[in-house]
């Protein structure tokens, strides 16, 4: 079997494979508030106007555009003082020609006003105010449905929702929205040298780190992570296993037992669970090379590598974005990035796309990456880095003192 590795499929070609699967179809109304990192199960539609009145943008005296055309330093136009209208309450009156209101901002503009004077451009006396600077019609105003309209979609099924998003939907009054349910993630871990990790591991074991580590990946990258009661080194008992987890997960992560040894079955079971068999076996991936997917009835089931850098980058480059496919999320998240320039030089695996963990360091305004001496079974290797460099599987690397993108993990 061990040959089978030596036929890597690129990334971008496992990626494409994922529009076999379906985005997950329950969906669930929550409170705003608990709404951010949902997807959008329907497309939300603004209720009301926004805002919903006419208001001053600005502090200083509501006018009629057309009195005050004149107006200047060396011959303010003098109108009349009507009263003053305060934020949250209706104005009294309506503004006639040759009158003025003093205003706040965000008040409510009296009808008959099309414009704000801001009040450093004013002089109150008494009765009335000078008005030393011509104003436009809707200067320093926001006409009712201006920032939003009643009826305008605000966003389309299959957006995530964002802290952004939460002041138009509260403004508007929404609050509750219609999104889809988290797909469930289980996360089973494999081998007879795992333990819990607040145990103490005896002679010969470690303990079992990437269940929790892709436990609040899964999370971050919005699924509702299940860990799975843990199996042994057994074909049989992990068979049995993921029989019973495809009937209640969306999406299964099998870690380790992903290459080829003899006690590694996760290929061997994953191959008879379903008629499509394996659709990925080995991926052109550094570090992640003995990365399988498989299609079990209808339920995507990856086998990720047992060393946790491996099965970290793997997550996060191949996994992710099948998860976010089955939360019905249609748009990518923006990348998080930073270009910098490099301490030393990178060098990719001959073939394969490579990830080099780097820290990050500023230097008289200019950001400069030094690689981090990594291993696939080492979690140091993550735990001093701010990012990684991706070096393209047709290039030999970068040269130091190369400017690089750096996708940012923290």
């Amino acid at each position: 079997m061990g040959s089978e590795f030596l036929n890597l499929m690129p990334v971008e070609e496992v990626l494409r494979l994922y529009s076999r699967f379906r985005p997950v179809e329950r969906t669930e109304s929550v409170p705003l508030l608990q709404a951010v990192g949902r997807v959008a199960a329907e497309p939300v539609v603004s209720p009301e106007p926004l805002p919903a009145f006419p208001r001053a943008l600005m502090d200083g005296y509501a006018v009629r555009a057309g009195d005050v055309a004149s107006a200047r330093e060396s011959a303010p136009v003098v109108l009349r003082l009507r009263g003053e209208i305060r934020v949250g309450e209706r104005p009294a009156f309506d503004l006639l020609p040759g009158e003025a209101a003093r205003i706040h901002t965000g008040a409510m503009m009296p009808a008959g006003a099309d414009a704000v004077v801001m009040i450093e451009h004013t002089r109150a006396a008494g009765d009335s105010v000078e008005i030393a600077r011509a104003a436009a019609v809707h200067d320093h105003t926001l006409l009712s449905g201006e920032d939003l309209a009643r009826g305008i979609q605000m966003f389309s099924a299959g957006r995530r929702i964002t802290p952004l998003d939460v002041g138009a939907l509260a403004a508007t009054g929404i609050s509750q929205v219609r999104v889809r349910a988290r797909p469930v993630v289980g996360i089973l871990s494999t081998g007879d040298e795992l333990v819990d990790m607040g145990q103490a591991p005896g002679p010969g074991q470690v303990r079992d780190t990437n269940a929790p580590v892709l436990s609040v990946q899964v999370a971050a990258a919005g699924g509702a992570p299940v860990l799975l009661p843990r199996v042994r080194d057994d074909e049989a008992e992990l068979e049995k296993a993921v029989e019973q987890a495809r009937a209640r997960v969306d999406l299964l992560l099998i870690s380790g037992g992903s290459s080829v040894g003899e006690r590694d079955h996760t290929a061997a079971v994953l191959a008879r669970m379903g008629p499509a068999g394996l659709l990925v076996h080995g991926i052109a991936i550094a570090p992640g090379k003995p990365t399988l997917l498989a299609d079990i009835g209808g339920i995507p089931a990856f086998g990720l590598p047992g060393h946790p850098v491996s099965s970290f980058v793997v997550f996060q480059v191949v996994a992710a974005p099948l998860l976010r496919r089955l939360s019905g999320e249609t748009r990518a998240p923006l990348p998080r990035s930073r270009k910098v320039r490099l301490r030393a030089n990178l060098v990719g695996s001959p073939g394969r796309e490579t990830y080099v963990p780097v820290r990050l360091e500023e230097e008289r305004g200019v950001w400069r990456a030094t690689p981090v001496l990594w291993n696939s079974a080492v979690f140091a290797s993550l735990l001093f880095c701010d990012g990684w460099v991706r070096i393209p599987a047709g290039k030999e690397g970068f040269a130091e003192g190369d400017e690089a993108e750096v996708e940012l993990l923290r």
